[in-house]
């Protein structure tokens, strides 16, 4: 998926494939509703820290279904860069966007129920494979 995002797109969305498998990032491909076009990828970095504000150990995080399930961790989601094709700069409305979606991704990764999440991504893909982790 990494590497086709990076074909498709002109850059090279798959160096950024393990941060996103560890959960230390979350890749998101921006699209025209209307055909499907490519206009941007944004890559967030995600740093989960424990209530009294200490960073969590990757190999707490690294796979482990419980680590989304303490109530004491909280992810701060923050947009690292966003790229448009062949790396070159996207509008400054798309920007916002993305970091609306950003802030929006941090709520729901923070709330107890994550099935809001879920709906989150499956309305956004149409139920169909996704570059967010």
């Amino acid at each position: 998926v990494y590497k086709r995002q990076g074909y498709q797109m002109r850059h090279c969305a798959y160096k950024y494939q393990q941060g996103c498998q560890d959960g230390r990032a979350v890749m998101v491909s921006v699209r025209r509703a209307d055909n499907g076009k490519g206009l941007a990828t944004a890559l967030m970095g995600l740093r989960h820290t424990t209530q009294d504000g200490d960073v969590k150990a990757d190999e707490q995080d690294n796979g482990n279904a419980n680590a989304n399930a303490n109530a004491h961790t909280r992810t701060q989601v923050r947009v690292v860069t966003v790229s448009g094709r062949a790396n070159t700069k996207v509008a400054p409305q798309l920007c916002r966007e993305i970091a609306a979606l950003a802030r929006q991704l941090q709520m729901l990764l923070n709330q107890p129920d994550q099935s809001s999440l879920l709906n989150l991504v499956s309305q956004q893909t149409g139920g169909g494979p996704c570059l967010a982790r």
